[in-house]
């Protein structure tokens, strides 16, 4: 638990759920949180954070790992659907 008590913060009148969105956000743009653990540290559905993405004009970081992970799932996916046909 991260307790957040400083002056300027107060005088920005920025809320608890403002600051752990606003750090979700800059944590998931640097690619250090998923769009899931960053909704969770927001307090957030995936779907709501989505969306204040969106609103924001935040793109999804993605890269040629997240591309292999991808294919990945998807080869996986097919043999499990084949298999069971």
């Amino acid at each position: 638990m991260v307790l957040l008590d400083d002056p300027i913060l107060t005088s920005a009148h920025l809320s608890e759920n403002e600051v752990r969105l606003e750090l979700a956000i800059a944590l998931y743009q640097q690619a250090r949180l998923t769009q899931r653990q960053a909704a969770l540290l927001a307090h957030l559905s995936d779907e709501d954070f989505d969306s204040i993405l969106a609103k924001r004009n935040v793109s999804h970081p993605f890269n040629e790992s997240d591309l292999a992970i991808d294919i990945a799932t998807l080869k996986t996916l097919r043999d499990q659907r084949d298999r069971h046909k």
